[in-house]
């Protein structure tokens, strides 16, 4: 693991992937509202850590790295209403 944290060791290593041409259109801390089409008001914000198109699967992926403390109630239902709302899936990165 990176000295600086999870989260900078997989930036680092998105930027690599980056400069290197196996993806592109790096986003960095990309916000998502929890919210709904029914649901009149955002109810809170999710942060997901990474976004990228890789061009090897051709896709679009978003991921959010966490701990086993990070992991809480909380986050797991704003990550489950973000994939159902938004029609996305968000991979951990432990």
């Amino acid at each position: 693991m990176s000295p600086f944290g999870r989260s900078n060791a997989a930036h680092v290593k998105a930027a690599i992937e980056a400069a290197f041409g196996s993806i592109t259109a790096l986003i960095v801390k990309e916000l998502h509202r929890v919210d709904g089409p029914e649901i009149l008001h955002t109810v809170g914000m999710f942060h997901a850590d990474f976004k990228y198109r890789d061009h090897r699967l051709g896709t679009w992926i978003v991921e959010d790295v966490k701990s086993t403390p990070t992991k809480t109630e909380a986050y797991k239902l704003r990550k489950k209403i973000v994939e159902a709302v938004h029609g996305i899936t968000i991979t951990e990165i432990a």
